[in-house]
C-alpha cells in the first residue's frame, strides 16, 4: 500500500511539474494579418564598383561607352533611412539596344540593405537615353528578410546618368507591401 501511494504521489508531482511549463497557444501570437500596402519613394546615386568587368558598347555616333556590370547604391528610401552602401548594389544581367541605337535597356537585379541587415531584393529594367542622358524604368521588389520579410511591390524610376563615369542619380515612387514585424 505504501508503494502504491508513493508511486501515485510521484505521478502527481511529475504531472504538476509538466503543467507549470504548459502554455496556452493564442492565435494572436501568430502574424495572421495581411501585408500593409505602403507608399514607397527612393532617392539614390549609383557608382561603378570599379573592380569588376565592364561592358563595351558603341553609340549611334560610333562612340565607345563602358558600363560596369555591377554598381554600388548610396541613398535612402521611405523605409530605410540610409542604405548600407557596401551591401546595397545592383548587377546588370544583360543589355539591349533599341533599333536606332539611341537607347539602351539594362536588365538588373540587386539588393538594398540597412545597417541592421534588413534587406530587400529587386529586379527590373532601366532605359537609358544616349541622346539626353535620361533614365526611366521599373523595379519590382521580389522578397526580403529582417523587417522586410514577405515584401513585394514596384517602383517607377526616373533619373539621369553620366555616361562617361557610369554614375546615376535616380528617384522613384511606387508602393510596397510587407508585414509589420
Amino acid at each position: 500500500m505504501k508503494r502504491l501511494i508513493f508511486v501515485m504521489l510521484t505521478i502527481v508531482f511529475v504531472i504538476a511539474a509538466c503543467n507549470k511549463d504548459e502554455r496556452v497557444i493564442n492565435i494572436d501570437d501568430f502574424n495572421t494579418t495581411t501585408p500593409e500596402n505602403k507608399p514607397f519613394e527612393v532617392n539614390f546615386n549609383t557608382f561603378p564598383k570599379g573592380d569588376n568587368e565592364s561592358i563595351r558598347l558603341m553609340t549611334r555616333n560610333l562612340e565607345e561607352i563602358y558600363f560596369s556590370r555591377s554598381v554600388f547604391i548610396r541613398g535612402n528610401c521611405t523605409h530605410i533611412k540610409a542604405f548600407n552602401s557596401k551591401q546595397s548594389y545592383y548587377n546588370i544581367i544583360r543589355y539591349e539596344y533599341d533599333a536606332r541605337l539611341d537607347k539602351i535597356t539594362q536588365y538588373i537585379n540587386g539588393a538594398i540593405a540597412n545597417n541592421n541587415g534588413d534587406t530587400f531584393f529587386f529586379s527590373g529594367y532601366l532605359i537609358i537615353s544616349l541622346t539626353d542622358n535620361k533614365i526611366v524604368g521599373k523595379i519590382n521588389i521580389n522578397y526580403g528578410f529582417g523587417k522586410f520579410l514577405g515584401i513585394f511591390g514596384s517602383i517607377i524610376i526616373n533619373g539621369t546618368t553620366h555616361i562617361k563615369s557610369g554614375a546615376n542619380k535616380i528617384t522613384g515612387k511606387g508602393f510596397i507591401s510587407y508585414y509589420n514585424n
